[in-house]
C-alpha cells in the first residue's frame, strides 16, 4: 500500500508538469505587444468586414459587411462566436466555449490552438497552422481564415443579446 502512494504521488506530480507545460506553450508563442490579460473578455466586438472583397469584380465590400466577435461567460469558461465574411464574401463562422489559460483565451483541436489575444487595443485571433476550411475545422470557406482577424477594444458592446444583428 505505502508503494502504491508513492507510485499515485509520483504519476500526479508528472501529470501537472506536462500539463504546465502545455498552458505554458501559449505563452511561449506571444508575439511582441501581446499581454496577459486579465479583464473582462465578455462584450461583442464589431468591425468593418476590412477583408471582405467581392466575388463578383474583387472590389472591396468591407463598407456593406461587418465582423463580430461575441464573447460571454459560460460554464466552461468563455463562449465565443465568431462571423467574418472575407475574400470573395467567403465567410468564417464558429461558436465555441474557450478557457482562460495563461492570461488568453485557448482552444485546443484535433488541428491545433485556437486562441484570443490581447495585443495594444484590438483582440487578436491566433490559429497558426489551423486549417479553418472543410479540409480542417471546417469553420471557414476556401477564400477565408481567422487567424490575424483584429476586434478594437474600442468598438467593444456590452449589450451581447445585439450582437451580430445585421448578419443573421
Amino acid at each position: 500500500m505505502k508503494h502504491l502512494s508513492v507510485i499515485l504521488l509520483m504519476i500526479t506530480a508528472v501529470s501537472v508538469c506536462s500539463s504546465e507545460e502545455n498552458d505554458n506553450s501559449s505563452v511561449s508563442s506571444r508575439k511582441e505587444g501581446e499581454v496577459l490579460w486579465s479583464g473582462d473578455w465578455s462584450g461583442c466586438y464589431e468591425n468593418e468586414s476590412y477583408l471582405c472583397t467581392s466575388p463578383i469584380d474583387g472590389a472591396s465590400c468591407s463598407d456593406e459587411f461587418h465582423d463580430y466577435l461575441s464573447i460571454g461567460k459560460s460554464i466552461f469558461g468563455y463562449r465565443v462566436s465568431l462571423y467574418s465574411t472575407q475574400a470573395s464574401q467567403h465567410v468564417c463562422s464558429f461558436s465555441f466555449d474557450m478557457q482562460f489559460v495563461a492570461g488568453e483565451l485557448f482552444r485546443g483541436t484535433g488541428e491545433g490552438a485556437i486562441r484570443l489575444v490581447r495585443n495594444g487595443g484590438d483582440i487578436i485571433i491566433r490559429s497558426q497552422g489551423v486549417d479553418p476550411t472543410a479540409l480542417g475545422l471546417g469553420i471557414c470557406g476556401a477564400h477565408a481564415d481567422v487567424d490575424g482577424l483584429k476586434f478594437p477594444l474600442t468598438k467593444k458592446n456590452k449589450n451581447l443579446l445585439e450582437c451580430m444583428r445585421e448578419e443573421f
